[in-house]
């Protein structure tokens, strides 16, 4: 696994081996981006369900800022940590050992946003769960109402296809969905609100 653009392109990332971690397909990470496009330079952002931080270290690599990685996992954030060492990128980053789900007690997490990109990349499994989508779609909500998401941020989430439910979100709304593979990449903005 590679860092596919920016001042870090072509840099090896360490992955883990699980049925619980699905790191994006580096051709799916190049289609995100790809459509981030000039989203990502100076962009303040939130890793969450970080996994090993493919995402976020891509999005440092393309430009970003600064990012904020969150994952429940001691094996994955040993990981992360071993990633952002290997990049050099440790004065843009902060790591926050703890569920996707907690994060809104966190006054860490409220001070260093709003987010202009908040990446939301669930282990499937989780979404398969029968309350899983549930959790993870009212999540993504509660995002927008802490105040975590800038006014023109998006959150892309990731999940397998048919599986996003969009109609159930109160305060996102999708700007664009791709297919790669197994995989499908939603980009979500605030609601539009009528006058």
């Amino acid at each position: 696994m590679r860092i596919r653009g920016g001042k870090n392109r072509g840099r090896e990332l360490r992955a883990l081996k699980s049925d619980h971690i699905r790191p994006p397909l580096e051709r799916v990470r190049q289609t995100i981006f790809a459509i981030l496009a000039e989203r990502a330079e100076g962009a303040n952002v939130l890793d969450l369900f970080a996994g090993t931080g493919s995402l976020g270290l891509e999005a440092l690599s393309r430009g970003a800022r600064r990012v904020l990685f969150v994952d429940n996992s001691a094996q994955s954030v040993r990981a992360l940590k071993g990633n952002i060492a290997a990049c050099r990128m440790e004065a843009q980053t902060a790591v926050m050992m703890m569920s996707a789900f907690q994060i809104f007690n966190s006054r860490r997490l409220h001070d260093a946003g709003p987010y202009d990109i908040i990446f939301a990349d669930p282990p499937y499994p989780l979404l398969d769960m029968p309350r899983g989508l549930g959790r993870f779609l009212r999540l993504l909500d509660r995002l927008v109402e802490e105040g975590l998401l800038a006014p023109d941020g998006r959150v892309v989430a990731r999940c397998r296809p048919g599986v996003m439910r969009l109609e159930e979100l109160q305060q996102l709304e999708s700007v664009r969905a791709e297919q790669v593979g197994d995989t499908e990449v939603f980009f979500l903005k605030r609601k539009t609100r009528a006058q």
